[in-house]
């Protein structure tokens, strides 16, 4: 038995929100962190925002910090939502991803060399097509969790009574939580801290859709407590970036190479925020929605087309810290600008894909490649 993909135009709104918030953040991590740490290699001749105060301006960046790990766990939620307990066509799954990885591999090495012979011989964002198994970590962590589930997770999950999943559940997320016992896990592997919080996620996006722990939970609620884990996302990096700035002064220093705090996706805060927003989305009514579910279809391919240093080679041609203290409407156009262009990017790109998949599976493409 196959599972029957269920299209809900509020879930795959959420898939765009989602990816949104990924473009977002690799934004971000791979262009204004490198120059508010000072690399000279993306400097654009300015560089004031070295002085002590600039901190309490990048409370917007470290915001769009915390988007990257929330987006993946969304979407790690979304795929226990439909799929866990059920039986999944793996095998469809992985050829899908693993096709789309290879076309963009190619498009994008393709258009890193075009923009670097035809545009810019100082281009720094050439990308070479073994980018297909020599990056984009999400689809190892995806696809590791989705070949877990059909061969293990699913029949365990299946059989659990309720009271044995909540346990399940909180021993999952103890084991993620608790730093000894977090350890055990990347002692053993260094990626294995971060997968099994992908297991949490996925059993926990089944737990939803079976349970509805939160139905009882008015929305303003939901609203308030998203709100509020900001309110400690914004208060952690004011204390911590306080004290590393009185270290500076103790120590003689009248400047001071900011940081955005990466937040990891097994923070607990984090998984908070994601599940928050999933509930959020799951109880939004709209009417079933073909532009948004074809644009939900092709977050996947966004996020490969974006996320390759061809893309960070463009992004950081920007002067973005620059622009941020000093034109923030300027800024905030040209993220949107860059927001648009990575998804317009990926919708095209992903258009081209279908046809030439669909192409593959004509007659004419078997006669000329296969004998009779």
């Amino acid at each position: 038995m196959k599972v029957k993909k269920e299209r809900q135009s509020n879930i795959e709104l959420l898939r765009i929100v989602a990816m949104a918030m990924i473009v977002i953040f690799h934004v971000t991590l791979h262009s204004i962190l490198p120059q508010l740490k000072g690399d000279m290699t993306y400097m654009h001749g300015w560089n004031n925002f070295d002085s002590l105060n600039f901190f309490k301006k990048l409370l917007i960046p470290q915001t769009f910090m915390s988007f990257g790990n929330i987006g993946n766990g969304i979407f790690i939620l979304i795929a226990g939502y439909f799929l866990a307990g059920k039986k999944i066509d793996v095998s469809k799954s992985i050829k899908k991803l693993l096709t789309q990885a290879l076309f963009a591999a190619i498009l994008i090495t393709i258009c890193s060399f075009s923009f670097y012979y035809f545009h810019s011989r100082s281009f720094l964002g050439l990308q070479p097509v073994y980018l297909f198994n020599g990056g984009w970590w999400f689809i190892g962590y995806y696809l590791g969790i989705i070949i877990f589930a059909s061969l293990f997770l699913n029949k365990y999950l299946k059989k659990l009574t309720k009271n044995k999943y909540k346990a399940f559940l909180l021993i999952l997320f103890t084991i993620i939580s608790i730093s000894w016992l977090a350890n055990i896990l990347s002692g053993l592997s260094d990626h294995l801290h971060i997968f099994v919080t992908g297991i949490f996620l996925y059993s926990f996006g089944g737990y939803i859709k079976k349970y509805e722990p939160f139905k009882n939970i008015r929305t303003p609620i939901i609203i308030l407590l998203i709100f509020i884990s900001y309110l400690f996302i914004w208060f952690s990096y004011y204390n911590v970036t306080i004290g590393a700035i009185n270290k500076a002064i103790i120590n003689g220093k009248t400047h001071y190479l900011h940081v955005l705090n990466d937040i990891p996706n097994y923070s607990f805060i984090i998984i908070a925020l994601a599940v928050l927003i999933f509930e959020l989305f799951k109880r939004i009514k709209i009417p079933n929605s073909k532009i948004i579910n074809y644009i939900a279809s092709t977050t996947f391919m966004i996020y490969l087309v974006h996320e390759n240093d061809f893309f960070r080679g463009l992004y950081r041609r920007v002067p973005w810290v620059e622009l941020y203290s000093s034109n923030m409407l300027k800024f905030f156009l040209l993220y949107l600008e860059w927001f648009a262009i990575a998804f317009a990017f990926g919708i095209i790109s992903y258009f081209v894909y279908t046809l030439i998949t669909k192409f593959g599976n004509t007659k004419i493409f078997h006669k000329i490649v296969y004998k009779k």
